[in-house]
């Protein structure tokens, strides 16, 4: 199944096999079980990528509840760019048409494209693309600077991995002065 155009999955599983909704990969229809509790103004589902549909119903919400009118459930549907976990960062030779599709609906371009169509300050947009600019050289600094890096030695690795022998948490140093008080 296809919502917005491009599969729903989470890791690698059809969202469809495991969620048992009608309702293409929504989990807002679970809403239903708050009953009235729950009225069906404020089960919102927007569009994650757009950041002003999210703001919009955000704040439709906050002000249901700061009026002392209850709870409210926003679904924001939206896309993960990459691999779910970084173990499974394998190289992509090639984008798919589903890939492209998700790229084309980043919230940074949809929002940017927003402001143009809207007449935007020119200097708003300058001011965006400066700041995407910025933001993609500093990612290539740190990629460049950690390839360049060597890799970690096992000492290292410990450090990353372990709490240094003298860490106690408190639930444990609480039980350890109890135990010397005793």
């Amino acid at each position: 199944r296809r919502a917005h155009g491009v599969p729903q999955v989470g890791l690698s599983t059809d969202i469809m096999d495991v969620m048992a909704s009608d309702e293409m990969g929504k989990v807002l229809p679970r809403a239903q079980g708050y009953g009235d509790a729950l009225p069906t103004d404020r089960r919102l589902c927007v569009d994650g990528s757009d950041v002003v549909a999210v703001r919009e119903a955000a704040a439709y919400c906050i002000g249901e509840a700061r009026a002392g009118k209850g709870p409210s459930v926003v679904e924001a549907l939206t896309f993960r760019h990459g691999s779910h976990n970084v173990g499974q960062n394998l190289p992509e030779s090639t984008l798919s048409d589903d890939d492209r599709e998700i790229r084309r609906k980043d919230p940074l371009f949809v929002l940017r494209g927003r402001l143009a169509r809207l007449g935007g300050e020119e200097s708003t947009l300058r001011a965006i693309d400066a700041l995407t600019a910025r933001a993609a050289a500093a990612v290539d600094a740190a990629e460049t600077f950690a390839r360049a890096s060597p890799e970690p030695g096992l000492a290292d690795l410990d450090a990353a991995v372990f709490s240094p022998p003298s860490f106690s948490p408190p639930r444990h140093a609480a039980a350890a002065a109890a135990a010397a008080a005793a």
